[in-house]
């Protein structure tokens, strides 16, 4: 996750449980979250979080977890979404995190619309309702994602559909449009002669800024200007010359426009744009989107680098704001640069 200019702040358990969907971007549903709680004096912050099928692998979820946890000196919230059923896997998670000295601060299991406390160290037994949508607390985070340009999904495979590639005449239309952008492309590349890269850089600036204003305008992105930057990307130069852009903190939510760019174009041909996605949505710590994006690039294009580099960041728990600094680096680049 990464560290929010404006945050809000929630309050006790219920707080805690109306802000999981929104850390998550979706309902989790059989899943197992953890947490990552800070431990410094005054508001608890939350860090990042991370959220696996609740019957996963606990000793590679564990590997992953320890030094992480170990590394941001936090403590945990340990949370199963499952019935009664999965109760005991999650005090058993519970059990060998204490035994490795995590601090867990809380832990609990929801089913339905209750949440039910696992007790750590001498804790009363509690239960308490999940917030709904009327919630003042979920409604206060509601407006704040919506504000970045993004809502809270059903379930994970919500957040697929939500990036999924066009199907039927609206795949067509992206196919064609693609088809044209590449021609208008290499006409403008054959008139610039020496100056390709140059002539890159301000092709991309203005597919990027022309597909913010068409959001802005009409909350979706035309399919010849998706195109336009669907096909751009293609080209290292213009590639790296939006990450620039994404990776630092704007103010404005590009994160919206890249989706309805992505779900315009076919795949392949949507494979740059689609990792161009992930990045961006991993630097704004929307780690769910950017999971689901890189597994669309690499089903589009196994081998494409930029998605694999990235599945191997995220594997290793880059924070979000070291790519921030990548993007300065970045644009500094290609200020002056064409590599």
């Amino acid at each position: 996750m990464e560290e929010h200019p404006t945050p809000v702040t929630v309050h006790g358990r219920r707080g805690l449980l109306a802000a999981v969907p929104f850390v998550l971007g979706f309902r989790p549903a059989a899943s197992l979250v953890l947490l990552t709680i800070t431990l410094s004096p005054g508001a608890a912050r939350v860090v990042s979080a991370m959220r696996v099928d609740i019957d996963a692998p606990w000793a590679q979820v564990r590997g992953r977890l320890l030094p992480r946890l170990r590394a941001e000196r936090c403590g945990l919230v340990v949370a199963g979404y499952c019935g009664p059923q999965e109760e005991q896997r999650v005090r058993d998670v519970v059990a060998d995190l204490r035994r490795a000295s995590v601090v867990v601060l809380d832990a609990y299991v929801v089913d339905g619309d209750v949440a039910t406390g696992i007790p750590v160290d001498r804790q009363a037994p509690w239960a308490c309702g999940v917030p709904g949508p009327d919630d003042p607390q979920v409604v206060e985070l509601g407006m704040a994602m919506a504000l970045r340009g993004r809502g809270v999904l059903g379930d994970r495979s919500a957040v697929v559909r939500s990036v999924a590639a066009p199907e039927g005449g609206r795949a067509r239309a992206g196919s064609g449009a693609t088809d044209r952008a590449a021609g208008r492309l290499l006409d403008v590349l054959a008139g610039a002669a020496a100056g390709g890269a140059d002539c890159l850089l301000r092709e991309i600036d203005r597919a990027a800024d022309s597909a913010r204003q068409d959001w802005d305008a009409r909350r979706t992105v035309d399919v010849d200007l998706a195109a336009d930057l669907a096909v751009l990307v293609w080209d290292p130069v213009a590639r790296d010359r939006l990450l620039g852009r994404l990776l630092r903190a704007e103010a404005q939510p590009w994160i919206p426009v890249l989706v309805s760019v992505v779900t315009a174009i076919p795949d392949p041909q949507a494979a740059a744009i689609v990792a161009t996605l992930a990045v961006a949505a991993y630097r704004h710590g929307d780690g769910a989107l950017s999971t689901v994006c890189v597994d669309r690039c690499l089903q589009a294009d196994p081998g494409h680098r930029l998605a694999q580099l990235l599945r191997a960041a995220a594997a290793a728990g880059l924070p979000p704001d070291d790519l921030g600094l990548l993007g300065r680096t970045s644009s500094d680049l290609n200020a002056g640069t064409t590599g």
